[in-house]
């Protein structure tokens, strides 16, 4: 952070640092030197044995102050800092250190303030991009002690290969009919694998109210709605609340909280959901955080009882930043998982009771300051309750299903971010109608409303 924000005040150019001949017994170029190459325990060390006789000087208070903040005595440097901008009001470089001063002594408003003041100059885009991260930051930080609201739209176009994830030939369904069908004509176009492009649309409100210093109610609405060119048939629509409770203690945070969900397709119900998420999240290090879940979730499906299921899940993940090229963050998330069937029969358990578990592993590459670049990999495999009386030969269905995705997400102006999204989608199974593979392809525009 200190590098960075020192690169800050080399691109801002301003001046002030210069006149050093009230400080002819300190080199000013030696305690800088220090500061670069992030010993700033010996640059306040070395700034301390000469404070005496220098504070007041601009060019001595900016590089005390820095080195103070950096070795963990923030309130002593934004005291020197704020002696320089009294003196140079348009010494941004120093303003800017005295904001990341603020920002550690959780003293948001003026921390902002001082941001703000910052980009009133026009400052470079990457020191803007720098300035946009603290202030996205910080306004995270002030939802633990006041109510923070959030929202977002988002518009994309796309192509998908397979919109309802069917078989490719009508020979998958010979397991069902015992022999083979030469055309399609004995099978419903829509039971096959169907590719055509796509409207997306997302619109998103997430409120943040602290009830104590440790304890904050939370709640959101999310819309989703998707339309196809010609397979109308698949347009859906969803509509999900959550509401809930967090609990932060430490380097702990607890989430319980309630979801209701209603997917609609081709304008009509298909499935209701309620469930009920407890997750537990720790800071182990600056760099790396783990975390638990357990989920349940009751989903009743119109007019198809037999996939109306109770479904319980646990999971658990680690995830790590890495200070090499691209900073990526590293993660790897497993998950364990049954559908219950709410129906007891036989078709239920065949075709609804499975067990299944799961494991994504990906990274995010931070490409440059207003692009990055999510890869992951996701694999799962389910296995069902019983052999399906449907088929020609009864067999248990078995499924193994893999994802490839790429995200990449470029911040071009505040508050918008262009996204281009491609993910590969492979599933195996026993039962052949259920085999497929999906290839999706989406540009999205997003606006972050504050």
């Amino acid at each position: 952070m200190k590098a960075s924000l020192l690169s800050l005040a080399i691109l801002c150019a301003t001046a002030g640092f210069n006149n050093h001949a009230a400080a002819a017994d300190i080199d000013i170029k030696k305690l800088q030197q220090l500061i670069n190459r992030g010993d700033s325990q010996s640059a306040y060390q070395y700034a301390s044995e000469h404070r005496e006789r220098y504070e007041g000087d601009p060019s001595f208070d900016y590089f005390y102050g820095m080195a103070a903040i950096d070795s963990g005595r923030a309130s002593e440097g934004v005291f020197a800092l704020e002696r320089v901008v009294m003196l140079q009001p348009d010494n941004n470089a120093a303003r800017l250190e005295l904001a990341r001063g603020y920002f550690i002594l959780e003293e948001y408003a003026r921390s902002r303030q001082e941001f703000e003041t910052v980009l009133g100059y026009q400052p470079p885009p990457v020191v803007r991009a720098k300035i946009d991260n603290y202030l996205a930051a910080i306004k995270l930080r002030e939802g633990r002690y006041t109510t923070t609201t959030t929202s977002f739209v988002e518009l994309g176009y796309g192509s998908d290969s397979n919109v309802n994830s069917g078989p490719e030939s009508a020979n998958a369904f010979l397991q069902y009919i015992g022999f083979n069908l030469f055309g399609t004509d004995s099978v419903s176009p829509s039971s096959l694998e169907t590719d055509d492009t796509f409207i997306d649309a997302t619109a998103n409100f997430s409120i943040q109210s602290p009830v104590t210093a440790t304890t904050s109610l939370f709640g959101s609405v999310t819309a989703n709605l998707r339309s196809h060119n010609e397979a109308s048939e698949f347009d859906t629509t969803t509509l999900t609340a959550k509401g809930g409770v967090q609990y932060r203690k430490a380097s702990d945070i607890w989430r319980a909280n309630l979801t209701l969900q209603k997917f609609n397709l081709d304008g009509n119900d298909y499935r209701d959901l309620i469930g009920v998420n407890t997750s537990w999240k720790r800071q182990l290090t600056q760099m790396t955080t783990v975390n638990a879940a357990l989920q349940y979730a009751a989903s009743d499906f119109t007019d198809q009882d037999y996939r109306n299921a109770n479904t319980l899940t646990l999971s658990g993940g680690i995830s790590s930043r890495f200070n090499i090229a691209l900073t990526p963050v590293v993660y790897a998330n497993l998950y364990l998982a049954n559908d219950a069937a709410k129906e007891n029969t036989g078709n239920a358990e065949a075709k609804t009771e499975r067990d299944y578990f799961g494991l994504r592993l990906g990274a995010v590459l931070n490409t440059s300051a207003r692009t990055s670049t999510h890869v992951a990999l996701s694999y799962q495999q389910s296995e069902y309750g019983a052999p399906d009386a449907s088929l020609v030969t009864p067999i248990v269905r078995e499924d193994n299903y893999s994802n490839a995705l790429i995200d990449f997400s470029w911040l071009f102006a505040k508050n918008w971010k262009l996204n281009a999204q491609f993910s590969s989608t492979r599933n195996t199974s026993t039962v052949d109608t259920s085999g497929y593979s999906r290839q999706q392809l989406m540009l999205s525009v997003r606006y972050d409303i504050q």
